[in-house]
């Protein structure tokens, strides 16, 4: 399959329409995704989306020498959407139709995470240096494999799933800051539901022949701007052999032969301007409550940062409140995991660990994912030095009394959780999560933290809690495309089979809590594509025992192997 280079070399030296038309289908849902998300008007969307497409097709010469064209296109459809808006808010007493964007996944929860995100995601990743942005566009946004992404930038499989993870962690921190908390799981999860958001049927088309017409009548079509693209987008005519003046002229005889269906559409808005006004009404509020609660929330955690600082001075040496850098927190987490694993001094691999975890890792907000398996490594040295296991249990009181202290607090139970797990102490995961009130959401991760223990305790509808359908489902396919069944001369054949174990093993215990909880169809659903991954009895049986435990020996009765 050709390259993005090429296909770009051959449009732009043998105007190979062909060629520009897959550049086009390759990348439109990105672009119209970014488009949507900067509008929020579907309409809108497709006009900033002719606009982007028509302008690669003017600069395709100078654009062929780059590998990926996928941060270009994100920032050109951020300026055309910026214009656009400017625009249509001129335009906003006339218009009729609010077009609603696309529901991402039939998930609520995730449909309101990305509710919140929306408004600021673009934003975000503009912020992130352009390697880092055209790795999160690659994988969430176009929904390409790691190896692609790897093979767009210059990288390894491995090297780009650590970009890609790096990314995230930045663009989770960038978020951070504008009030936006997530883990970097459901930060994945929620933009890559963004690959579920197809552009309109026929709207590749219509783009690809309005690109090649703008870019044949560069000259003529520029001194229109941004007008005569939304003519051209609109009215569905094509400008080729026609010319600017006759485009003209052609508006202005559908703006005559138009003039009293106009007027029948101004008496309709107007009789509907009442309605619209109190729906305009209802909004405002609704945003004023939300902010009132952002500044609530942003008032809480900033108690609970002077708090922290205020603990960190007691007890951290005044030199260590010196600036850090992230390089200096690897270093020193690098010496501890070194001292801890190859059994070195223990009371200064603890002192290493703990500035890292509590100082330096929380200053280096790309580093809140390690920061949240280190415990781990604590865990082990406690195996030969007790006060590590006194100073992590002392870690997980305070952060219970964090979660209780404050339903703002989205970290603690993560960093909770994660104590609990490096303890082997699910249950009292557990026991906290039964302590909180059913509409703290914070539950969800707490329950996730915990879902095999719930699983052997056959809690399933707590289970299902944090680890929903939609998780699993996402959890099976990425494993799937990163692990193929049939390995390659290169793959070390225990390491995948390990892969495969784990992936046929945690899909079974999903399929069992989907079971206990009632949800059989979607129970079914996850059964057939598991069985559909791997074909073996051996795998069957595993499914049938565990819908067995849930109380449905009969779940794979209608179901045959493919």
């Amino acid at each position: 399959m050709n390259d993005d280079p090429e296909l770009l070399r051959r449009y732009a030296d043998e105007r190979a329409e062909d060629a520009f038309a897959e550049i086009v289908r390759r990348h439109i849902g990105l672009v119209y995704n970014a488009a949507l998300r900067q509008t929020g008007d579907a309409s809108l969307a497709e006009d900033v989306t002719q606009v982007v497409f028509t302008d690669l097709a003017r600069k395709a010469g100078g654009l062929a020498g780059r590998a990926s064209i996928a941060g270009w296109l994100f920032t050109s459809a951020r300026f055309a959407a910026t214009k656009a808006k400017r625009g249509e808010r001129r335009r906003q007493a006339r218009e009729q139709e609010i077009f609603a964007m696309h529901e991402l996944t039939h998930d609520s929860t995730a449909a309101a995470d990305w509710e919140r995100l929306r408004p600021v995601i673009d934003e975000a990743l503009h912020a992130l240096d352009a390697r880092d942005r055209e790795a999160v566009l690659l994988r969430f946004f176009e929904g390409r494999p790691l190896a692609e992404v790897g093979g767009k930038l210059g990288l390894s499989e491995d090297t780009a799933r650590v970009r890609v993870a790096r990314a995230l962690d930045k663009l989770q921190g960038l978020l951070a800051r504008r009030g936006i908390t997530s883990t970097t799981a459901a930060l994945g999860m929620a933009m890559a539901g963004q690959t579920s958001v197809a552009a309109p049927a026929g709207l590749a088309a219509s783009v690809t022949t309005g690109a090649l017409a703008g870019a044949t009548a560069a000259g003529g079509v520029a001194t229109l701007g941004w007008c005569a693209v939304v003519f051209m987008s609109t009215t569905k005519i094509t400008v080729g052999v026609i010319g600017v003046v006759a485009v003209v002229g052609i508006g202005a005889a559908l703006l005559g032969a138009n003039r009293a269906s106009e007027a029948r559409a101004e008496l309709a808005v107007a009789t509907r301007t009442e309605a619209a006004l109190h729906t305009k009404l209802g909004d405002l509020e609704g945003r004023a409550q939300v902010e009132a609660r952002r500044v609530e929330v942003a008032e809480t955690e900033n108690t609970r940062l002077l708090a922290v600082a205020d603990e960190v001075k007691a007890v951290v040496p005044a030199a260590e409140l010196e600036p850090v850098t992230s390089g200096m927190v690897s270093a020193r987490f690098k010496r501890a995991q070194t001292l801890i694993l190859e059994n070195g001094d223990p009371a200064e691999a603890l002192r290493e660990f703990l500035w890292c975890y509590d100082v330096g890792m929380l200053r280096i907000s790309g580093m809140m994912g390690v920061r949240s398996t280190a415990p781990l490594l604590l865990a082990k040295l406690g195996e030969r030095y007790p006060p590590a296991l006194a100073a992590l249990r002392e870690r997980r009181d305070k952060a219970r009394e964090r979660v209780l202290l404050s339903e703002a607090d989205s970290e603690a139970p993560r960093e909770f959780g994660s104590i609990n797990r490096a303890l082997n102490d699910d249950a009292a995961n557990v026991a906290l999560y039964d302590q909180l009130p059913s509409s703290d959401r914070r539950r969800n991760t707490l329950a996730f933290s915990s879902r095999d223990y719930l699983v052997a305790q056959q809690r399933y509808n707590d289970a299902v809690v944090g680890w929903p359908y939609s998780l699993m489902v996402g959890s099976l396919e990425r494993g799937i495309n990163e692990r193929p069944a049939t390995a390659n001369a290169s793959s070390s054949g225990e390491s995948r089979g390990q892969a495969r174990d784990y992936i046929i093993t945690t899909t079974a215990r999903g399929i069992e809590v989907l079971a206990g909880s009632g949800d059989l169809a979607n129970a079914r659903t996850l059964a057939q594509r598991l069985l559909a991954y791997d074909t073996s009895e051996a795998t069957r049986a595993l499914v049938q025992r565990h819908g067995a435990r849930a109380g449905q020996p009969g779940l794979l009765g209608s179901l045959k192997n493919p």
